[in-house]
């Protein structure tokens, strides 16, 4: 139902602030359940962080943990401005320990666990993922660097370039479609600002196809662990 909202978000709440020139702001923050897995169907399976990347005014936070979710959706309610804060549904069942005081920074992704040979960057329920195949990866001799974006708008640029100049290789998995999403940005962004440290660089995503509701379809449809870790073991020339 994200959609319904589209207008006021985009067009009023993000560029109030521009509009008013700064003189006032909208201190919004929405949350939405998002993705797949779940045997929801086509349309209740979508993470549409691409829907609303380009929209300048508006800040995009994507946790993977609950002491991150916390964090970052006090940082979210201190903002002036709109946050859209993205929670997938196969996450709301992880538990941890929280710390209640803690307030996270926006923009500022983080090493969750750190590699040599291969970065993978990722959000929500792909950081997961990403550190279960890195787990499997390790077993091969492939020293994956992990990091978690937290925030999908503005991204963490200085974090992936200082890890992409150590690995010099780089993967993003987005649970999304192929075409127009930010796994494709931060390739863009690779390639812009840190092309002579590039030895390899992809990208994970699901098909552009409407997310399948059949169980096995739906599976082999989402970027899963088994499968990062087959295509970087591809990509380095090594089975995994």
């Amino acid at each position: 139902f994200l959609a319904l909202a589209m207008d006021s978000l985009v067009n009023q709440a993000a560029k109030y602030f521009y509009l008013s020139r700064e003189q006032a702001s909208v201190p919004l923050v929405v949350r939405s359940a998002v993705g797949a897995g779940g045997r929801f169907g086509a349309i209740h399976s979508q993470t549409p962080a691409s829907w609303f990347q380009n929209v300048p005014g508006l800040k995009i936070v994507a946790p993977s943990a609950p002491s991150d979710a916390k964090a970052l959706l006090q940082a979210a309610i201190r903002d002036e401005n709109p946050v859209l804060f993205l929670e997938h549904k196969r996450l709301y069942g992880v538990k941890e320990e929280c710390d209640g005081h803690e307030v996270a920074e926006i923009a500022r992704a983080r090493v969750l666990r750190e590699g040599a040979d291969l970065t993978m960057v990722s959000a929500m329920k792909g950081v997961r993922d990403c550190l279960a195949a890195a787990e499997r990866l390790s077993g091969q001799g492939i020293g994956a660097e992990v990091i978690d974006l937290r925030t999908l708008r503005p991204i963490d640029r200085d974090c992936i370039l200082r890890s992409l100049t150590k690995t010099n290789r780089l993967v993003v998995v987005e649970e999304g479609p192929l075409t127009g999403g930010w796994a494709g940005e931060i390739l863009a962004l690779a390639a812009e600002h840190g092309l002579h440290d590039i030895d390899d660089i992809w990208r994970l995503t699901t098909p552009d196809h409407p997310i399948p509701y059949s169980p096995p379809l739906e599976d082999a449809f989402l970027p899963s662990a088994e499968a990062i870790a087959e295509s970087v073991g591809a990509r380095l020339g090594q089975r995994t």
